[in-house]
């Protein structure tokens, strides 16, 4: 049962409309989309970017992803804010 919570949150919860919407190619670019509060990787279109990789970017410039496929999960924590 908790395997498929896991599947639910990490799979994209977008819906077509969602997708299409104005503000869709400034924030998903047709590659990711999102899952319950974090990105999901759709396809890939560069190196890192594997179909199922999920995680999120914090305003600080923190980042955590993991990447199911490739048994890899990275956690960067920095203070600095992303201001330019």
């Amino acid at each position: 049962m908790a395997e498929a919570g896991v599947a639910l949150m990490t799979a994209d919860q977008l819906t077509g409309v969602q997708r299409a919407g104005p503000h869709a190619a400034m924030f998903f670019n047709g590659n990711s989309g999102w899952g319950f509060g974090c990105a999901v990787a759709r396809r890939r279109n560069d190196l890192w970017m594997n179909p199922g990789r999920f995680g999120r970017d914090g305003g600080y410039g923190t980042s955590a992803y993991a990447d199911p496929a490739e048994g890899l999960a990275g956690i960067l924590m920095t203070q600095r804010m992303m201001d330019s």
